[in-house]
């Protein structure tokens, strides 16, 4: 539940990230992926979780059926998650990466 009270915190982000490099700014396209929200469904997989997916596109794993479920009601107000971070080359680079929804 944590992830998605996160998550709904940083929808408000911008459409782009913008940063400063010495005297000139630069854009930064989104890490993006687009899904249908009536595609949604979430499916129990055991020991592994319940999936949230669009699909074919695997969106989030959650741990119980409640934050399944909340999820998808969340993920349904929007149609794209995106991440800030993922081409992150750390070891433990999966620490470093921030999802967020629009």
């Amino acid at each position: 539940m944590k992830k998605l009270a996160l998550a709904l915190m940083l929808t408000c982000l911008t459409s782009a990230a913008a940063f400063t490099v010495g005297r000139s700014t630069a854009t930064r396209l989104e890490d993006c992926i687009q899904y249908d929200p009536s595609l949604l469904r979430i499916e129990d997989m055991g020991e592994r979780g319940w999936h949230l997916t669009a699909g074919r596109i695997w969106l989030h794993i959650f741990d119980s059926r409640e934050d399944a479920e909340a999820g998808l009601a969340f993920a349904q107000q929007h149609n794209y998650q995106c991440f800030i971070g993922r081409d992150s080359k750390r070891p433990d680079r999966i620490r470093y990466i921030l999802e967020y929804w629009k």
